[in-house]
């Protein structure tokens, strides 16, 4: 027995919702579309309702109420795309690329730069300011700047003093991928001066690797990581200016990288740092091969060396005038400063140094004058140690070391002890510890 075959029999319910919207409305709808070229579906029922309010017109009666979403639906629907449908082609042409993603070449040739910005800490939801590091990638000649925001009115103006202040033409620029340098303003100012604009290229993270390697190792030194308002960022960039910008042209040495090619793999560099490749950007750049013509036109490295050189000397004077004390901090940089200086004597003045700010500070807490006492207390020598207790009590006992400052109480007050007694050294020194707290006198010594 053969069963007949199924029919589909599609009709409409017996009891359907009731429909508001008649046709006529879904084609006064289409036709209000197309004389307003497809607004937004807000700006529609707004036009629907101002026909109906404003203009009396009985036909938009039911559509001046229309809701936004039930709007939507009726352009959705199949009574509205019969009368009306919209087709764009695809556009073939793409927008214009901002930069170029690829890696710089600058075959030994200064004037390439690399570019990148820090942001110095939050406080309370409130933003602090931002430093722009921009670095040359052959001789690593490092200026910075501080500004408020990294908003295009704030930025661009402080890339272009930037800009400026390198000693040699600008031929390329490299930033990585945010839109704080990639936009159309500073396209803009890059095409005016015809210097190229490269980006960091996708998953290479180590494109734009100088810059960020020179903020942990000197802007982070400098500025630290708490937070600065934005309304002292005048005040930081005048101090990158006259201050920061000589030091690291002029006395902070690089290591410059040696490549070979990588017997390993082949085709590909190996970089290597060799013994004496630290130099300042100033050396290296006079270090090049024909290093005139790189400079701008009419600039020459006869005054860059004598800035360097006046700014040596000038540490120097200033060294000899505050006294062997300070001559030790002043050196240190001095120190460091010098190709001829071993990485041992570096350390030694690092050293010097702590050891000088830990007399000031002992200085400081008995409320003495440490201009006027140095010539008293002798400061410990450089290079040295701090004094042992039992070299303190020796120059108690010899007073050599000056009487500390008697409190109000009276000079015989039993907690302060008499000028150049043990006890009178021990407020001089600070506080000491009594057994896991601090206390505020120290113990007497027994009669």
């Amino acid at each position: 027995m053969t069963r007949a075959p199924m029919e589909t029999n599609y009709r409409a319910p017996q009891h359907a919702f009731a429909q508001r919207y008649t046709v006529a409305d879904v084609a006064l709808l289409a036709a209000v579309d197309r004389a307003i070229r497809s607004s937004s579906g807000p700006a529609t029922a707004c036009v629907l309702c101002r026909q109906r309010d404003i203009c009396g017109d009985a036909r938009f009666e039911r559509l001046g109420s229309i809701a936004v979403a039930h709007l939507y639906s009726l352009r959705s629907g199949c009574g509205y795309r019969a009368q009306r449908v919209v087709l764009s082609k695809t556009r073939s042409d793409k927008a214009a690329p901002i930069g170029v993603r690829k890696a710089q070449a600058p075959d030994e040739r200064p004037g390439f730069v690399r570019i990148d910005s820090m942001h110095q800490s939050d406080f309370d939801g409130i933003k602090g300011l931002y430093h722009t590091n921009a670095v040359d990638c052959v001789i690593q000649w490092e200026i910075m700047a501080s500004v408020h925001t990294i908003a295009q009115s704030h930025l661009v103006p402080v890339i272009e003093q930037m800009l400026a202040q390198f000693p040699f033409e600008i031929l390329g620029f490299h930033a990585d991928n945010g839109s704080t340098y990639v936009n159309r303003r500073v396209t803009q100012m890059l095409d005016e001066r015809r210097i190229v604009f490269t980006r960091s290229c996708p998953r290479r993270s180590n494109d734009n690797g100088l810059a960020e390697t020179k903020n942990g190792a000197v802007m982070r030194k400098v500025f630290g990581y708490a937070h600065i308002p934005q309304r002292h960022a005048a005040r930081f960039n005048t101090f990158c200016l006259e201050y920061l910008k000589p030091f690291l042209s002029f006395h902070r040495p690089c290591r410059f990288a040696t490549e070979l090619p990588d017997p390993k793999k082949p085709g590909r560099i190996e970089r290597v740092y060799r013994a004496g490749s630290a130099m300042t950007p100033l050396d290296r750049l006079a270090s090049l091969p024909e290093a005139h013509r790189f400079l701008r036109a009419g600039a020459t490295l006869e005054p860059l060396q004598q800035l360097a050189r006046a700014s040596e000397r000038r540490a120097g004077r200033r060294g000899a005038q505050r006294g062997p004390c300070r001559a030790v901090s002043v050196g240190a940089c001095a120190c460091v400063t010098s190709r001829k200086c071993s990485s041992a004597g570096a350390t030694r003045a690092l050293r010097a140094r702590r050891a000088m700010d830990k007399w000031t500070m002992r200085l400081r807490r008995t409320g003495l004058d440490s201009r006027t006492t140095l010539a008293r207390c002798p400061p410990p020598t450089p290079f040295a140690r701090l004094p042992t207790a039992r070299h303190r009590s020796e120059q108690v006992q010899a007073n050599t070391l000056p009487t500390p400052r008697i409190a109000r109480r009276g000079p015989h007050h039993p907690s302060q002890g008499a000028p150049g007694s043990s006890l009178a050294w021990k407020r001089f020194s600070g506080r000491h510890r009594r057994g896991r707290g601090l206390c505020r006198y120290p113990r007497r010594r027994p009669d």
